[in-house]
């Protein structure tokens, strides 16, 4: 679990926590199957981010803006998709950033999931834009989908980033 925990980058100080939790949690309750403990640090996991989580509010800012970030292929790009459906369902105008500008065809597939956000396989483009650069740098193209988003009244603008884990934080 520790291995495991470091691989997703919960980081040593948390990792540490963590396992400290469990163990004194599974000593506790003498847990002795290993899915159980797993499922056991899951719930550790979500209680301690549980106060972390809210609601989101789109129109407090306007246009309210989500960059998504994460390690590379834990879905991202997959979530805006989904995300952008979301959104589209409420009647909200979505501005894609595709400033992952160092994987090669990052903009196709969040074109592709621009793409599949509409059942019928088209996007709306009253709805959904992408704005992005080949080779530009992800900070500028974020800026300009945020100045584009404003312009063209989105109402959100979800900017989708190159996986970084977060210890990496020269190329955060």
């Amino acid at each position: 679990l520790e291995a495991a925990l470091l691989q997703a980058d919960a980081g040593a100080e948390a990792t540490i926590w963590l396992l400290d939790e469990l163990r004194r949690r599974v000593t506790r309750h003498e847990f002795r199957d290993p899915q159980a403990v797993r499922r056991l640090l899951a719930r550790i996991l979500a209680e301690l981010l549980l106060p972390l989580e809210r609601d989101l509010v789109v129109g407090e800012a306007v246009p309210t803006v989500i960059m998504v970030c994460g390690v590379n292929g834990a879905g991202k790009t997959t979530t805006i998709g989904k995300l952008t459906r979301h959104l589209m369902d409420a009647d909200r105008k979505v501005l894609l950033a595709a400033a992952d500008t160092f994987r090669a065809a990052a903009r196709e597939q969040l074109m592709a999931w621009a793409h599949r956000v509409d059942r019928a396989g088209k996007v709306d483009a009253s709805k959904v834009e992408i704005v992005s650069q080949e080779g530009g740098d992800p900070a500028g193209v974020t800026f300009d989908a945020v100045v584009a988003g404003n312009a063209r009244g989105a109402d959100v603008v979800i900017a989708d980033t190159a996986g970084r884990l977060t210890t990496q934080s020269h190329l955060m």
